[in-house]
């Protein structure tokens, strides 16, 4: 019961934090430690999904590979500068999360915990709310073709789920394509002097955003692809 009250006040807090105005910390901001990746190497922040692993790797892009995971330690690199930001003076921390956030939750909430007491901040409790994370195995409802997702076997599901994904088009190019697009787009701008997105003026730009159509950049009304975004998602601390 005590809990389902924390959760409660929770709720209440966060919905007025949507009605006060943005302080420049709660806006996109990406980790200091710039080591730590998201799964194609680019920078990770706080706290899009881009690790690809359930939260769960820990291991840097490499030659062979192409890929990182490491999706442990951007959590672990979140709670450490949010330590810098007033965590170190809360109550509870709960971390809550969905899908592949929810198995996130499961997987990091012991070793958040170990993270703050081995730093000395014993006072903060960590608490986890895990929503829809793990898929069960199963075999389909009925038999048949699988036609929609609901009738399928999980395999099934996953297979006809990715076709869905690559068949998505934005103006014409793919929604892999465009991601990419709008993703390399960001650290282009970054690596730019002050143009936040003018990519007319950028001098110089990755092969990956020059094989991209104009409007797609132009367009992005996505927080990622504008990190002075007033849109983006706000994290409120009490």
């Amino acid at each position: 019961d005590h809990f389902l009250v924390q959760l409660q006040n929770l709720a209440q807090s966060l919905s007025t934090c949507s009605s006060q105005k943005l302080d420049e910390d709660l806006r996109l901001h990406l980790l200091q430690n710039r080591s730590v990746t998201c799964n194609d190497g680019s920078a990770a922040g706080l706290l899009p999904y881009c690790s690809s692993d359930l939260w769960s790797g820990t291991r840097p892009k490499t030659e062979d590979s192409g890929y990182a995971f490491m999706g442990a330690l951007i959590i672990k690199e979140v709670v450490k500068e949010l330590l810098l930001k007033g965590l170190d003076k809360a109550k509870v921390l709960l971390l809550a999360g969905v899908s592949a956030g929810g198995i996130g939750v499961l997987v990091n909430v012991d070793q958040v915990a170990e993270q703050l007491r081995s730093q000395g901040h014993r006072g903060v409790q960590v608490r986890g709310l895990s929503d829809s994370g793990w898929f069960l195995e199963r075999g389909q409802y009925k038999p048949g073709d699988c036609a929609v997702v609901q009738s399928c076997g999980l395999i099934d599901a996953a297979q006809l789920g990715a076709r869905s994904w690559v068949d998505v088009q934005l103006r014409g190019t793919s929604l892999p394509k465009a991601l990419r697009c709008w993703e390399q787009s960001l650290q282009d701008t970054r690596l730019s002097s002050g143009n936040h997105g003018n990519y007319n003026q950028t001098k110089e730009r990755s092969a990956t955003v020059r094989s991209c159509p104009l409007h797609l950049v132009d367009r992005c009304l996505w927080p990622n692809c504008n990190p002075t975004s007033a849109g983006v998602s706000q994290v409120c601390v009490r």
